[in-house]
């Protein structure tokens, strides 16, 4: 089974793929994971993720040069974005090379769940790799806005299902999965 959940910053992605990898086994991967493993490895000092209470507060820290940097994580993800303006492909190429990996090692029986649709590119390459789609909505989000939203907006009413997230707990979402996605 491959499901891919797009939804604006704050909906609730990670937390609804938490439930299939506890309970259903499945594998997550992300467009953005690729991104900050090359934040990792391109600044040694940060961690490869960070919890969501934490993503939006500055680091300050000092390095050994004795520069200090107060950006956020997700400030410096955000910048390292702008890979995307030399190859606009960067993070699904990545992405296939991982679940490349995946099937050498045998696990491409395995279910997956991407948890960041968020260009268009992406939304189309889920497509044509016959991902099931769950646009996530959560009501009374307060996280800030990004630019990088815009097209998880725009594509919303393309996604095969559409799951309000009411944000009490898991249950709806357990019970949708089991009624639509698992049985697809």
């Amino acid at each position: 089974m491959k499901i891919a959940f797009m939804g604006v910053s704050g909906s609730g992605k990670d937390f609804l793929a938490d439930y299939l990898i506890s309970n259903h086994n499945f594998i997550r991967l992300s467009f953005s994971d690729q991104l900050k493993k090359l934040g990792k490895y391109i600044y040694p000092w940060m961690e490869e993720d960070y919890p969501s209470e934490r993503k939006m507060l500055p680091l300050n820290i000092t390095l050994s040069t004795g520069e200090s940097i107060h950006h956020s994580p997700r400030d410096i993800w955000l910048n390292l974005n702008n890979l995307r303006k030399i190859e606009e492909k960067i993070f699904i190429r990545m992405l296939s090379d991982e679940i490349k990996l995946l099937e050498k090692s045998g696990k491409s029986k395995s279910n997956i769940i991407i948890t960041d649709i968020r260009s268009n590119e992406e939304f189309l390459w889920c497509k044509e790799n016959h991902f099931t789609i769950v646009h996530i909505n959560r009501k009374d989000n307060n996280y800030e806005k990004y630019d990088i939203d815009k097209h998880v907006i725009e594509n919303k009413s393309k996604a095969d299902y559409q799951f309000n997230n009411d944000t009490n707990g898991i249950i709806r979402f357990k019970s949708f999965f089991d009624k639509v996605l698992c049985c697809e």
